[in-house]
């Protein structure tokens, strides 16, 4: 399949991202009712991380405060922001200008995030992520300029 427009591969991005984020929900049901830390704990060594590092001690200890009742509320928000993902790839998809505002917005409320992270000396993630929400914003603004509506 041959995508030439690219407010459709932008769909198919959020698409994926909403996809990936139903499976992550559907990973913290799993966990319910788990021994998190043991859990946690063998991620980490999995891994071959250090545990003494700065984000494996903080995964280790997150983990060893959260209860089945977390669980529950992050599988809960997961799957609503999965669903707004899904539901934006259907409109951009088809091509309607409701979602190519929302993914404008969407795009837009990471960039100060961004900003602050290169900021704070994570450069390349920062950089990154930066790079593909202005290649987003461009795309959608272009979208938007195409059909007369800004």
């Amino acid at each position: 399949m041959k995508v030439t427009n690219p407010v459709k591969v932008v769909a198919i991005v959020e698409c994926i991202k909403g996809l990936v984020v139903v499976i992550t929900g559907f990973g913290l049901l799993a966990l319910i009712h788990q021994n998190m830390q043991v859990f946690a704990e063998s991620v980490v060594a999995h891994l071959h991380l250090n545990p003494a590092k700065e984000i494996p001690r903080i995964f280790l200890e997150y983990s060893a405060q959260t209860d089945s009742s977390s669980l529950k509320y992050m599988a809960i928000f997961a799957f609503l922001y999965a669903a707004g993902r899904l539901i934006e790839a259907y409109g951009l998809w088809f091509e309607r200008a409701w979602a190519e505002w929302l993914a404008i917005i969407t795009a837009a409320i990471y960039v100060p995030f961004e900003v602050l992270s290169i900021v704070r000396g994570e450069f390349a993630a920062g950089l990154i992520a930066l790079a593909v929400n202005a290649v987003i914003l461009t795309i959608m603004i272009r979208a938007l300029r195409h059909r007369g509506t800004i």
